[in-house]
């Protein structure tokens, strides 16, 4: 049973009793490609309105200050109403420790990602411990003031969050105002409704209209959830299950209390973005970045390699008349058959003017014996009579199959005329009815999916899409890419002098970028200039580019303008920088665009957004940034799937190292040995990524080692490299499973 209490209704002058707080931070954040949640940073400037002087302070409100973590300003909110850090349990990794304030306890449930009920009790029971296990606290700094001692026994209530609610302060302050409530119900009066034990937030739905029950943003009394975590683990159980049976009230809250980071488009709206993300996360955020491209319709010949972006669906049968198999004579009944043309006399079609017919011999017809259009199939076939026809050509009406010419002999006769008779090498096989007649629809009815919604369209898609009576497809159109090369340095042609470096980008980034399926629209190249850098992004803004590609300039030295303009014209930052070795200091961000929004399914027009793709200016290091980042951006534009790596065996131990290298390599063959470095056969390296794409794992009796010459400067390992193998930081052995990433080209 429950009652329904409005958050603006409920007022009391009760001092609040002792709360606590489980928040689960350790979920599998899918919809956000796996990146943890409560790590996910705000942008200078960017947190969203806190409900106090004293969370916006923790969140950094002001340009220039440290940023801080989705986690901390969630906790920070709870330290403001009160809540001590010592009743205040996180669910998640171990790792969580290092973000919350001192006394805050960090656990997991077991076995991890059990559902969100399994982490809220996992808490629950934590909190019940008496004293608190010393091992699942967060270390305490020098100096920090314990509340150990001003509480003793269990807390009187127990909050239930989630860390993904930034704005969650007013929802609390409204569910603690419902619990500290006087209760008009009079207990000695048994037929009034239970008091309630728990109290759940309801937030206005906008979409479906109504109001959304917010499970995760719960008040329940502590003792009686206590008692009920003891009895059951409530492994891979929703968050309701913990509730269920209990008298709940459901209490309204702002809409924007309730609002969660579940998407990455979410997370931009509060402006957080990841900081440092690992290589798989990086890829994750940069495909969850990018939305695909609004839908066109392109002629048949322009639709290769574009997605198509919804079913293409057959209006009419195909073939849509029933034709020949064979050349021959369409015929009616057993022999023999009157001729009804004899080659060179006309056949009248319905409606059509009249034809002169083929030889039934097979030979070249004369211009006064043009063959039989293949859709004039005349008059209807009487029985007892043949008609001569095509491969293709449509079969009259009465006609009960098709003597192939080689079996069929054409007399004259006195009585009838011109006779067809199956000659001696005919088989019983060619009078079977039906034979050698395609039925109309035999390959495709109406209705029938003959380009299918999600797939990359192939010349044999277009073919299939030709016969069905189509001109034209609907696609999701190519991107639309900026490239802009940055450097004083750098000279585009001829042997570089010493303080000069030769250009590696401009020849091959545009084929590389034509290759993943973009347009390159615009290039510009320009010096190290504060200036020249502002202005080439007005013009690839102007130019409605979808993405640009910048090359350099993503340091933190001075002469690095790329970083700073971006970072002035963000109206969001995925990732400032990537933790992986080559490539550190890629990244990547949205700013303001052209006039209209076509980066975008959404209906309406509106401000077009340009996503930018910050390359480092080490050649290698670029290019594991464009294998990790730039793939996948381009992938999502053009509506693709994110990918999932496939796994290779490693051929010799690896020591463990500071971060995660991505490192061009090559494929061992054992029953040759190590392959030569220098030169790798063309067709040796196809086929290791064929492999690579097709299995999970490479084959049995190979493996995979790291090419020279890798240095984020180099390219000399790139070009001899088959793929990119991923290091694990923390090492790995010979045979051991590594990820593998296909070369972009």
């Amino acid at each position: 049973m429950s009652a329904e209490i409005s958050g603006a209704s409920v007022r009391s002058t009760a001092e609040a009793p002792r709360t606590a707080a489980v928040v689960l931070a350790g979920g599998r954040s899918s919809r956000l490609g796996g990146v943890d949640k409560a790590t996910l940073e705000f942008g200078a400037g960017a947190a969203p309105a806190a409900a106090d002087a004293a969370a916006a302070d923790a969140v950094g409100g002001t340009r220039g200050s440290a940023p801080t973590t989705l986690l901390a300003h969630v906790l920070a909110q709870l330290a403001e109403r009160g809540i001590a850090a010592e009743d205040t349990v996180v669910v998640g990794p171990e790792s969580l420790a290092a973000h919350v304030p001192a006394g805050v306890g960090v656990v997991r449930e077991d076995p991890p990602f059990a559902g969100p009920a399994a982490g809220i009790a996992t808490g629950i029971r934590t909190l019940a411990a008496a004293p608190r296990p010393s091992d699942i606290t967060a270390p305490a700094t020098a100096g920090a003031a314990s509340e150990s001692g001003t509480h003793t026994g269990a807390p009187a209530l127990v909050l239930l969050l989630a860390c993904d609610m930034p704005q969650l302060g007013v929802a609390v302050d409204v569910l603690v105002e419902a619990a500290t409530a006087a209760d008009p119900t009079s207990a000695e009066d048994p037929d009034a409704a239970p008091n309630p034990v728990a109290w759940t937030a309801c937030t206005p739905d906008a979409e479906r209209g109504g109001t959304q029950i917010q499970h995760l943003l719960s008040l329940a009394r502590f003792p009686v959830l206590a008692e009920r975590c003891r009895a059951d683990d409530f492994v891979n159980a929703p968050a309701k299950a913990l509730l269920k049976g209990l008298p709940v009230a459901y209490v309204d809250v702002p809409e924007e209390s309730g609002a969660d980071v579940d998407t990455w488009q979410a997370a931009e709206s509060f402006g957080l973005h990841a900081s440092h993300p690992r290589w798989h996360e990086a890829m994750h955020l940069a495909h969850a970045a990018a939305r695909p491209l609004a839908p066109q319709s392109v002629a048949l010949a322009e639709a290769v390699g574009l997605l198509c972006a919804e079913d293409v669906v057959a209006v009419r049968p195909v073939p849509h008349y029933d034709s020949s198999a064979m050349d021959g004579f369409a015929v009616s009944g057993p022999p023999p058959w009157v001729l009804d043309a004899r080659p060179g006399d006309t056949v009248e079609a319905a409606g059509a003017e009249a034809k002169p017919v083929a030889t039934a011999d097979g030979s070249t017809p004369s211009p006064t014996t043009t063959p039989l259009p293949a859709h004039a199939a005349g008059a209807p076939l009487l029985p007892g009579r043949a008609r001569p026809v095509l491969t293709g050509g449509a079969i009259p009406e009465g006609a009960s199959g098709v003597v192939r010419s080689e079996y069929a002999e054409v007399r004259e006769t006195e009585a009838s005329g011109a006779e067809v008779r199956p000659n001696a090498a005919c088989p019983d096989s060619e009078f079977e009815p039906g034979r050698h007649v395609r039925k109309a629809g035999r390959e495709t009815q109406p209705g029938d999916v003959v380009v299918p919604r999600g797939v990359v369209i192939t010349p044999a898609h277009v073919a299939y899409a030709a016969v069905n009576g189509f001109d034209e497809l609907p696609v999701i159109p190519r991107p639309r890419v900026g490239l802009l090369f940055t450097g004083d340095e750098v000279i585009t042609e001829g042997v570089p002098a010493a303080g000069q470096v030769r250009d590696a980008f401009g020849p091959v980034l545009p084929s590389i970028v034509e290759h993943l399926g973009g347009e390159v629209v615009l290039t510009l190249r320009i010096p190290d200039s504060r200036e020249l850098t502002e202005d080439a992004f007005d013009r690839f803004a102007e130019a409605g580019v979808d993405v640009l590609f910048t090359t350099g300039g993503t340091g933190h030295s001075a002469a690095d303008h790329v970083r700073r303009v971006a970072e002035s014209r963000a109206t969001a930052t995925v990732f400032p920088e990537i933790d992986v070795r080559p490539g550190h200091p890629t990244t990547l961000g949205r700013m303001p665009g052209g006039p209209t929004d076509a980066s975008s399914t959404e209906s309406g027009a509106g401000p077009r957004s340009m996503l930018h793709v910050g390359l480092p200016g080490n050649p290698l290091a670029a290019m594991v940034a464009v294998r990790l980042v730039g793939v996948p951006v381009l992938r999502a534009l053009r509506g693709l799937p994110a990918e999932a790596p496939r796994t290779v065996r490693l051929a010799a131990d690896l020591a463990p190292w500071k971060v995660d290298k991505v490192v061009p390599a090559r494929r061992v063959r054992e029953a040759s040995g190590r392959v030569d470095g220098h030169s790798p056969n063309a067709q040796h390296a196809e086929g290791a990524r064929s492999t690579a794409r097709d299995g999970g794992t490479s084959a049995a009796g190979e493996a995979w080692e790291p090419c020279g010459a890798t240095g984020s400067n180099m390219l000399r390992g790139l070009s001899e490299a088959e793929g990119y193998l991923v290091f694990p930081k923390v090492g790995a052995r010979a045979d051991d499973p590594v990820p593998f990433l296909e070369l972009p080209w």
